[in-house]
């Protein structure tokens, strides 16, 4: 039997292949685009002509609010009836109730993960031993997950913590690291360059998302430090999931200005907001001071808990595509 309907989530390449399969069997193609499929991947010619094809056979092709994204859409191919703009479903509900998550499991289970990276013998070693001791680290727990890079803050902040840790401040760094191995290698290299930072450290491959929820409650605080991204678009999720897990959010100017609900945001009582995260003596102070003042952490918590509860009430419980398909079906 064949389908009602053909989800292209993201255009490169699953909005490709839909468009296709659509129109093949003659069914109604609904698009989702990512950030870097408007703000990046639509510029390269072979693409953009792919794209505009795809697009101009799409019934439906979904957006979001953000200002401009509409036209830049029916710019590129899009009929302007066909393009709607969604607004975020609620988070699950496992990252507002559930539980912690036993890192020397997960550490266990990396083993399998890192064999497959083909690390060079010395720096595989390396990390065993830096997750090793940072299992037994009890300190205040700094959490970080996501893709590595310069224009994410990887570098930044492990800099930052490198001068904390210089300084005798006690902390633990713990990270879920989304890269191809050589991204991998290099990053655990330019950490592990870094001595002060042994017996601090805990560095995991990605989980899958239904134990995120469990990663970020088990760290004391988490720091979001996009900056210089180069898609003006990219609105990432991140920083809703922390602060509905109810943990204090360290986040750069960056992300801040880009949150939708950044009217809300109070830095000091909600949040922290550090402008500039190649600032490396102000990223480390406000670390210094969310990790070492617990009453200040229980203020970020209560606040940026209460606010996500407010947030997460009022947003839709299905996701805007379940609507749209049926629509699409119906016409």
């Amino acid at each position: 039997r064949l389908p009602d309907a053909v989800i292209g989530w993201y255009f490169e390449p699953y909005g490709v292949a839909a468009g296709i399969i659509g129109e093949r069997i003659g069914r109604p193609v609904l698009l989702r685009h990512a950030g870097s499929d408007i703000g990046r991947l639509a510029t390269y010619g072979d693409l953009a002509t792919a794209y505009r094809h795809m697009l101009s056979t799409a019934a439906c092709v979904v957006t979001t609010p953000r200002s401009g994204l509409a036209e830049r859409l029916v710019a590129a191919g899009a009929a302007a009836d066909r393009v709607r703009a969604a607004r975020g479903r609620a988070l699950d509900p496992e990252f507002s109730d559930g539980s912690r998550l036993d890192l020397r499991e997960v550490a266990a289970e990396a083993e399998a993960v890192f064999s497959t990276y083909r690390l060079p013998d010395d720096l595989l070693q390396t990390l065993r031993e830096w997750n090793r001791l940072g299992l037994e680290n009890g300190d205040p727990t700094l959490g970080t997950y996501g893709k590595i890079a310069e224009v994410k803050g990887t570098y930044q902040l492990i800099d930052a913590l490198d001068m904390l840790a210089r300084d005798g401040v006690p902390f633990r760094y713990c990270a879920l690291w989304s890269a191809q191995p050589s991204r991998f290698a290099h990053t655990f290299g330019y950490l592990a360059a870094r001595p002060a930072l042994k017996g601090r450290t805990v560095v995991l491959p990605p989980l899958p998302p239904w134990r995120v929820p469990g990663f970020v409650r088990q760290c004391d605080a988490v720091a979001f430090l996009e900056n210089r991204f180069p898609i003006d678009i990219h609105g990432p999720q991140i920083p809703r999931e922390v602060l509905a897990c109810g943990r204090p959010l360290i986040v750069s100017g960056e992300i801040f200005d880009k949150l939708v609900f950044r009217d809300q945001l109070v830095p000091g009582r909600n949040v922290e907001r550090v402008d500039d995260p190649d600032d490396r003596a102000t990223l480390a102070a406000v670390i210094r001071h969310v990790l070492q003042d617990a009453a200040h952490r229980r203020t970020l918590e209560h606040h940026g808990a209460t606010l996500s509860r407010a947030m997460e009430a009022t947003a839709p419980a299905a996701d805007f595509v379940v609507q749209a398909v049926e629509d699409m079906v119906a016409a």
